[in-house]
């Protein structure tokens, strides 16, 4: 029967989308850190940190990292069981947890929990109880139902009292207003904690209330949702949302735009839109990789900025707005009306409004006006000896101002459609007539302002002029001797400009502009790449052309980026062209430009292999958008883009269609809280104001961080986060160590850490800034004072040091014995020697040490030994400290990629990032101790060798 239930609710979820949104939700399990996948409570933290609270512990997440607190008999300040079924956070930092066998408060600076009775000397001794419901007023009193009663502590006032005793309490709510409720019994009732008494009962089957950003209080509970209408004083039943397959809502929250998400055990997820008055179900579907994990939903929780946490039997599933705003158009194979191929070379828009998409293989695809942009459906066109259209590759399409079709293909010529007919004409290249089109490769079809249509060719170009019955082509290619003539025959881009001139884009060959003398003679200037001139053009690649809304013609190559034309006037009036380049260096995604488009607000789009760029032309800034926003994986292909009046964008490649609207990207505004979340030396981790048996001292409270690191202690490795949850992987983090570093380090990416060595003794500033996913710094820079002890005292009596160097000679002539002694024994040394060599395999083939993070204990693994074990490998056998033999091979890469021709355009930085290194001053530091030259000295002596 479950079985028939779960088809038929899935079935019923299924229809009910098809028209709807496309919610993509993005999964934490067991596999990404969680140590248990049922997640039942979510909740955030002043600091801004979520916790779960599962069947099986206590988690902590920054957005990257999972920090798991679990329950040991041997450890009193553990917390007090693993079963947690309540959970909330402190207006101090603490978080209260409620389990199956009591309460217990966590100190999240420490790590310490504290049991109920021990922390808060309570008579009752409801710590052994099972606390079902916790909250937290403004008022500082904590609200406990538990299966001994329903109770109030009073924080501040360390004092207990019980409150509506005989009533199962399911939930309390504080309201916005300050209004508090309790649900209880199928009943919701309004508390005066003045008087300490429910002033009115509601009649409503209400088990959770909630706010939304307007105020209105909406309830859930076994009937459906509730909302709670003020001038009836009632809660009125939404009437739609109810049907034969509901079980009943159990959590609920807001995202950004106002809908309301409704969680249920075995019913799967509700949208629903109160503007509207109309709803969507989503359900499970393992086929769906972006599906909820699981129809059983405990619990729902958004964040200030409109991100949905979904707490399921699976795990963790985020809904993250700000990585849904690309809309993608695949192939689906079930689907007859879908998109028959994702490999999209062309889009155009016609006069009638229709969309029209060329594929590679395919032919012509026709998106159905009654489609959606989230579920289009197409019509498909693909060639036909009956209509006599040519060519399953479609390169390029145009609607002239007669109304006709032209449609450009890589493999069957040019094919033109005249107004009023149903057939096509097909025109190829001829050898034996001189008026026929260059080449049956067509790239490029444009109308310029005197009518003619111009065609680009992997010939060159034709200019044809005519009517139907009498066209006329006109060709220009290269010519042997004539250095007016085109400047090469593979001719990607043809592009009429504001001021009426033509330009050509050409492979291998550069740009061209063409002249036309009023004798009709026709000549074309050639734009270059000069490798000594850095005004000329980047790359001779020229594949795609673009003129903004400010008349700036941008120019985008295959391998250098793309290029702003500055247009120069002399004192004699005569036209000069230079370039401006924009490549990776500069911060675009990747140097392979294949599309570009404007938005309403002057910024430009681009296309490339790697994602799409966003440039301020202004600021000269770049964001980049990968596969991590909702960007198509693979090749975007050249000039397959398209934008609508609306300012809606399309770029085509060979995965599909990207659609998106740059309206829809509003700045995330919020300035993210910065956390420093963990802090170790030589791999241990320790906690803020904690005792610990190293005599490391780390202090946090309201004026910063603190550390003092001991005698001999003179390294440490830190782990932060922004605590901001919208495209967490794109917030940005800098770092500089006063008196260490000259410049702040830049890091963006999964796991924010840094780590120093060597610091010399003194003490120190480490400031740390961090930005959310749209560059909003926070307003001050984090401060955290190190201090370093010295080894040295120059005050020591000679005799103790002379001691000193007396018991150092002594271990020393210890130590080569031992070593003489471990060379003597042969079988011990041939099994140090095989582990030497497949640590060394494993740097190799592996390089493992391009990861910043990596460790010993990361690094012991492959070789199935223990980190003490390895740490007695490199130091007792290869010779060398951990960060001596990583640092070796790191430096060993970036030498590489210094002199590659293929890194040329990246910085030496961004190098060093790449190998391995995330400390500017250590970089260089160790670079010139391997090599004896700094990075730069380096790259310039061996790249001219």
């Amino acid at each position: 029967m479950k079985k028939v239930f779960t088809i038929i609710l899935l079935l019923v979820m299924t229809l009910s989308a098809s028209a709807e949104k496309n919610h993509v939700f993005h999964h934490y399990s067991t596999k990404d850190g969680l140590f248990h996948n049922e997640i039942r409570l979510i909740r955030k933290a002043r600091n801004g940190m979520i916790w779960l609270g599962t069947q099986n512990g206590l988690s902590s997440f920054d957005g990257y990292r999972f920090k798991v607190f679990k329950h040991k008999d041997t450890d009193p300040n553990s917390i007090c069981s693993d079963k947690i079924y309540a959970l909330e956070t402190s207006a101090n930092g603490n978080i209260w947890v409620g389990t199956t066998t009591g309460l217990c408060v966590l100190n999240s600076l420490t790590g310490k929990a504290h049991s109920f009775k021990d922390t808060f000397a309570i008579q009752s001794n409801f710590e052994n109880d099972y606390i079902h419901t916790l909250l937290e007023d403004r008022s500082g009193y904590l609200w406990v139902s538990c299966s001994s009663g329903n109770y109030r502590y009073s924080i501040y006032q360390n004092t207990l009292e019980k409150v509506f005793e005989g009533k199962s309490v399911s939930s309390y709510y504080e309201s916005n207003e300050g209004s508090f409720w309790v649900c209880y019994n199928g009943k919701v009732g309004k508390y005066d904690r003045n008087n300490n008494s429910i002033i009115k009962t509601y009649n409503a089957s209400i088990t959770r209330l909630f706010n939304d950003r307007y105020g209105v209080l909406w309830g859930v509970g076994p009937l459906g949702l509730y909302r709670f209408m003020p001038g009836k004083g009632q809660f009125e039943l939404i009437e739609n949302l109810q049907h034969p397959l509901r079980r009943g809502f159990s959590s609920i929250a807001e995202d950004r735009e106002g809908n309301l998400f409704l969680g249920e055990y075995g019913g799967g997820l509700t949208i629903y839109s109160p503007s509207g008055n109309t709803h969507q179900y989503l359900a499970a579907n393992s086929k769906l990789q972006n599906s909820i994990s699981s129809n059983d939903i405990y619990d729902i929780f958004s964040d200030e900025t409109g991100v949905v946490w979904l707490g399921t039997q699976e795990g963790l599933d985020v809904f993250d707005w700000s990585r849904q705003r690309f809309i993608k158009w695949k192939t689906e194979p079930t689907r007859t009306d879908g998109l028959s191929n994702s490999f999209i070379q062309s889009i155009y828009r016609d006069k009638k409004g229709r969309l029209w998409l060329g594929t590679r293989d395919k032919g012509l695809e026709r998106l159905k006006e009654e489609s959606s942009l989230h579920n289009p459906s197409f019509e498909h066109f693909p060639p036909s000896n009956n209509s006599g259209m040519k060519g399953t590759y479609i390169a390029d399409m145009l609607e002239d101002s007669q109304g006709r079709i032209w449609v450009a293909s890589w493999d069957g010529g040019l094919n033109l459609k005249v107004k009023g007919s149903s057939s096509w004409i097909n025109f190829r290249s001829s050898s034996e007539s001189a008026n026929s089109i260059e080449n049956n490769t067509v790239t490029s079809v444009i109308e310029d302002r005197k009518g003619r249509i111009l065609v680009g060719t992997l010939g060159g170009i034709s200019i044809i002029t005519g009517q139907k019955d009498d066209l006329i082509f006109t060709n220009y290619r290269p010519e042997q001797n004539n250095k007016k003539s085109l400047g090469g025959d593979s001719v990607f881009k043809v592009f009429e400009d504001s001021k009426g001139r033509i330009w050509i884009g050409m492979n291998n060959d550069g740009l061209d502009l063409m002249h036309e003398e009023l004798d009709g003679t026709v000549w074309f200037e050639h734009f270059r790449h000069h490798p000594n001139d850095l005004t000329s053009l980047s790359n001779n690649e020229v594949f795609v052309i673009f003129e903004d809304s400010k008349k700036h013609l941008w120019v985008g190559t295959s391998f250098a980026g793309f290029n702003q034309v500055i247009e120069n006037t002399n004192n004699d009036g005569k036209t000069s062209f230079s370039f401006q380049s924009y490549t990776e260096k500069d911060g675009l995604a990747d140097n392979e430009v294949n599309a570009i488009l404007e938005d309403e607000f002057g910024i430009l789009w681009i296309s490339t292999n790697k994602g799409i760029s966003r440039f301020n032309p202004v600021d000269k800034s770049f964001v980049n958008y990968s596969d991590y926003d909702g960007v198509l994986k693979g090749k975007f292909r050249k000039n397959a883009a398209w934008k609508d009046d609306d300012g809606t964008m399309y770029f085509g490649g060979a995965a599909g269609v990207n659609v998106f609207n740059p309206v829809h990207f509003p700045v995330n505004t919020i300035p993210p809280k910065l956390v420093v979340t963990s802090f170790a030396v030589d791999n241990i981790e320790f906690s803020w104001n904690s005792e610990n048996n190293q005599n490391i001292i780390l202090q946090k409270n309201d004026q910063g961080y603190s550390v003092e690191l001991p005698k001999g202690k003179n390294r440490f490795e830190m782990q932060f986060s922004a605590m901001s949850y919208t495209s967490p992987y794109r917030n940005k983090y800098a770092w500089k160590l006063n008196g260490i570093d000259d410049q702040w380090s830049i890091y963006e990416g999964s796991n924010p850490q840094l780590s120093y060595s060597d610091l010399p003794s003194g003490k120190h500033i480490l400031e740390l800034k961090a930005a959310n996913n749209d560059g909003v710094w926070n307003d001050q820079a984090l401060k955290i004072h190190i201090k370093v002890a010295s080894d040295n005292n120059l005050y020591w009596p000679v005799t103790i040091g002379a001691l000193i160097i007396f018991v150092f000679a002594f271990f020393l002539y210890k130590s080569k014995l031992k070593q003489t002694d471990r060379k003597q024994n042969t079988t011990f040394g041939e099994e140090d020697k095989e582990l030497a060599l497949r640590l060394q395999k494993i740097m190799e083939d592996q390089q493992p040490y391009l990861d910043f993070k990596l460790g010993l204990v990361d690094l012991a693994e492959p070789l199935n030994i223990s980190a003490n074990q390895l740490s007695s490998l490199l130091n007792d056998v290869i010779g060398k400290s951990f960060y001596d033999y990583i640092n070796e091979f790191r430096v060993e890469e970036v030498k590489k990629r210094l002199v590659d021709p293929k890194h040329q355009n990246k910085t030496i930085l961004s190098i060093a990032w790449e190998c391995g290194f995330n400390s500017k001053s250590a970089f260089n530091r160790i670079f010139k101790l391997n090599t004896s030259l700094t990075p730069s000295e380096y790259q310039k002596k061996y790249s001219k060798s």
